[in-house]
């Protein structure tokens, strides 16, 4: 039991010591409404008592595909639709032979591939997203049961993105145009050209991108309430937050389809938390934890959707107002703490679920229609534009269902005196399944500490 007792401890003395050591190079903060990276807050952040409360960890996460809004998997820049040739070339079309100067389908400026125009020719676009750093949180007791707190970091994220021409494969054989599938090998290397030709017509150039920029700052009040030995409990731990996010993270910027936004992507925030924790009996413990999220909208200058193609990888530009829609989460937990000599295990289940946001074309002189005000044509029904509307506001929408598997040792339980009665932890988050959002793992490893 001494031996176990030891590499315990010293497993968790060198990950401090990795998380110092990180400390001075990369950040990340709590709540967030973000599709990419779900930084999950710990239920022992908000039931802690003591006057200070600091805690930091280090978090490295990895995703390579998502959940598609369809079902099953799709690569991550497909969050926003599929990349097909004939629709974006159609908005180009539309916004540069409306606003000039005129633009030529380059399909039929390359020879072997002219019989493509008009045709759809989709490129299947996959990447890997990769982030790490170090994530901070601080609370202070203001006044008997109420405390403030504060969340904050620096985050460094890769994304990386590749394209791959769509021929037909057993399982989408149907879907794929027969010019496509019949496509020889130095054809295919034509239409790549065409590709690149329209993502330079279009001003995008970078398939990649690597940031390192602060997070949003999450600031908080808690209210705090613990009964002993009520409602057949050894004791009830309530606990209610309410608190504002301030959007001092990056944007995504409009030229690179590929880079992910960290956070609330320049949307302010405030936020409701409830969780209440029940001890069973000693060292068993239940909890559940209860959450509202609610955005302002943003107005800025974005791509805007002439009709089917992806919002990223649109012609059109000008001023959109995204109202974000409500983001709720529930998430019950289980603890067993103290199994041998100060060692805690728990685990969790998390649901999150993110409303449609709500967009508004707010262009002040509007030559080229959006999607949002396309009218009935000729060459356009008003079960196109009702089909391209309900697209495109569904992308926006997106659920997960993730597990934490967690472990943490305590070493004033154990009967030894450290400084600032640290609590060392590891957390592995594990997405479950989902529509709309990246498939991200995380891990979590950190100190906390209280004086």
């Amino acid at each position: 039991m001494r031996v176990m007792h030891k590499q315990i401890t010293q497993f968790f003395s060198a990950a401090s010591l990795v998380v110092v050591f990180l400390s001075f190079h990369n950040t990340w903060a709590g709540h967030n409404t973000s599709r990419y990276f779900r930084y999950l807050e710990r239920p022992e952040e908000t039931l802690q008592t003591s006057r200070w409360f600091v805690s930091t960890q280090a978090f490295f996460t990895t995703a390579s595909t998502a959940f598609s809004d369809e079902g099953g998997n799709t690569g991550i820049p497909e969050l926003w639709g599929k990349y097909d040739l004939r629709d974006i070339i159609n908005s180009i079309e539309t916004v540069r032979n409306t606003c000039g100067p005129e633009f030529t389908n380059p399909f039929l400026l390359t020879p072997g591939v002219e019989g493509l125009a008009g045709h759809s020719v989709i490129f299947d676009v996959d990447g890997k997203v990769r982030s790490g750093g170090l994530f901070f949180h601080g609370a202070y007791q203001l006044w008997k049961q109420f405390y403030i707190g504060a969340n904050f970091g620096i985050a460094r994220v890769e994304t990386k993105c590749r394209y791959h021409l769509n021929q037909g494969t057993d399982e989408i054989f149907d879907t794929c145009d027969p010019l496509v599938r019949d496509l020889l090998p130095s054809e295919v290397a034509q239409v790549e050209r065409v590709r690149l030709a329209v993502n330079r017509e279009l001003g995008i150039r970078q398939s990649d991108s690597d940031k390192i920029d602060f997070t949003d700052i999450d600031l908080y009040v808690r209210w705090n309430k613990i009964w002993d030995h009520a409602l057949m409990m050894r004791t009830i731990n309530l606990n209610i937050l309410g608190g504002v996010l301030f959007p001092s993270g990056h944007r995504t910027p409009i030229n690179n389809p590929c880079a992910v936004p960290h956070h609330s992507n320049g949307h302010w925030g405030f936020y409701l938390d409830g969780n209440t924790e029940l001890e069973l009996k000693p060292n068993w413990h239940i909890g559940v934890i209860l959450s509202f999220m609610f955005q302002l909208s943003d107005t800025r200058c974005r791509r805007i959707p002439v009709l089917f193609e992806p919002a990223t990888y649109s012609a059109l530009l000008g001023d959109l107002r995204v109202n974000p829609g409500t983001t709720f989460k529930v998430s019950p937990y289980a603890s067993l703490k103290n199994i041998v000599d100060g060692l805690h295990l728990n685990g969790r289940y998390t649901y999150l679920r993110h409303d449609a946001d709500t967009w508004t074309d707010e262009r002040t002189i509007c030559c080229v229609p959006s999607f949002l005000t396309q009218r009935p044509s000729e060459d356009l029904t008003e079960g196109d534009i009702f089909t391209a509307q309900a697209q495109q506001l569904r992308r926006t929408r997106w659920r997960a269902h993730y597990f934490t598997l967690g472990l943490s040792y305590e070493p004033k339980e154990a009967q030894m005196k450290w400084p600032l009665d640290p609590v060392f932890f590891i957390n592995y988050d594990i997405p479950l399944g989902g529509s709309s959002i990246m498939k991200t793992h995380h891990i979590h490893i950190g100190v906390d500490l209280r004086f």
